[in-house]
């Protein structure tokens, strides 16, 4: 949670000290958990979310258990929108989610904006170097 905030660069937010803890940003009131293939809890069942964000998606866009974990969480929940959000990596391939999105939105940020693509990849890298030393 604390990387997400750093890459966002808010560093002034209280981040909660555990995943499902109700946070406060601004008017918002944010949950932060981690998915699990090993069994689906269903522990926000009875929340209606404004929007839920799946990030970051890459890592489950070949897990065919993870995919299915997503759609049951997707279609159990009473949110009004769902966010997948990946950034752009040559393998990343979101046909697997086509039976429960409605649409996908690739925003060209390279192109765009090639400082701040650059700042994400950099970010990026950085966290994947920090994971691969642990």
């Amino acid at each position: 949670m604390k990387n997400f905030f750093r890459w966002a660069e808010l560093f002034k937010v209280k981040v909660p000290k555990k995943y499902g803890e109700a946070m406060q940003l601004s008017n918002l009131t944010i949950y932060f958990d981690n998915l699990t293939t090993k069994s689906y809890s269903g522990k926000y069942d009875d929340f209606k979310f404004d929007f839920i964000i799946i990030w970051p998606i890459q890592s489950v866009t070949k897990n065919e258990d993870e995919i299915k974990m997503i759609k049951e969480l997707t279609e159990h929940q009473k949110t009004k929108k769902v966010f997948y959000l990946t950034i752009k990596e040559p393998w990343y391939n979101p046909d697997a989610f086509a039976e429960f999105a409605d649409r996908v939105v690739q925003l060209d940020c390279e192109n765009d904006n090639p400082n701040e693509y650059k700042r994400i990849l950099d970010v990026y890298e950085e966290d994947m170097n920090r994971s691969r030393r642990m």
